[in-house]
């Protein structure tokens, strides 16, 4: 007698059918991202042992039957949101986001960084693979303050750039954004949802809201206040604020 094993089309099936409207897309996209990877592997391993296709695939079954169980729990008890799932979703999130920053080679930025004087100074950034990080400073009438371009030197040290010394790159965004994530609120962007979180800078004297875009998984948006935000809006004044696009 003979099984007939699922193949990839039914897996892809059942994943869309498990995860439509029960999962936060966050969640929904880092399962579906896991299970590719998975997959890859499974399949790489078993061409170079010569394992049985049949065997790979029920490995397979078992690995999303184990994520099934996992998502469901973790949303079971208090209703569609569960602060357990808000947490774990927050952690594969961060994880995913500082991996793709990690290699990242251009990124553009435009900021607003609070001046003494209540002012604000509009920092425009762009970073390229081949150019380094390109800075234009300009005042609140927009007249042009400043420009910098560097391949290799370190713009860190010229003293109006310090209140951005974070955003400058892929790089410092990671760095900016490794504590540890607070879920805040999914909304609709167009066609993907992006994903609003807070956190605390390294040095824990700012607190940051961001927001990710959860297709790319990208931040999008960053605000920076003088104290950890507790809630949606933040408790502090806000030092700056910044718009990415990758």
């Amino acid at each position: 007698m003979s099984i007939k094993q699922p193949h990839d089309t039914d897996l892809e099936s059942l994943l869309k059918r498990t995860l439509t409207d029960d999962l936060p897309p966050d969640v929904a996209a880092g399962l579906r991202e896991r299970l590719d990877r998975f997959r890859e592997r499974a399949g790489e391993k078993a061409r170079r042992s010569g394992a049985p296709t049949f065997l790979v695939r029920r490995a397979a079954w078992a690995a999303i039957s184990i994520l099934m169980l996992v998502s469901g729990s973790l949303l079971q008890g208090l209703g569609s949101r569960s602060p357990l799932a808000d947490r774990v979703s927050a952690i594969g999130t961060s994880q995913t986001v500082s991996r793709l920053l990690a290699t990242a080679q251009t990124m553009s930025c435009s900021a607003r960084v609070l001046q003494d004087d209540g002012s604000f100074l509009i920092y425009e950034i762009t970073r390229l693979e081949n150019r380094g990080t390109m800075v234009v400073v300009k005042g609140p009438d927009g007249a042009v303050r400043e420009k910098y371009e560097a391949a290799e030197e370190d713009l860190s040290h010229a003293p109006l750039l310090r209140p951005v010394t974070s955003i400058l790159d892929p790089a410092a965004l990671r760095d900016l954004l490794s504590g540890d994530w607070r879920f805040i609120r999914f909304s609709q962007e167009g066609k993907c949802h992006e994903g609003t979180y807070t956190s605390t800078s390294p040095d824990a004297r700012m607190g940051l809201e961001f927001t990710i875009d959860l297709c790319t998984y990208l931040p999008v948006r960053i605000n920076a206040s003088e104290s950890a935000p507790l809630k949606a809006g933040g408790t502090g004044k806000i030092l700056w604020e910044a718009r990415f696009e990758f």
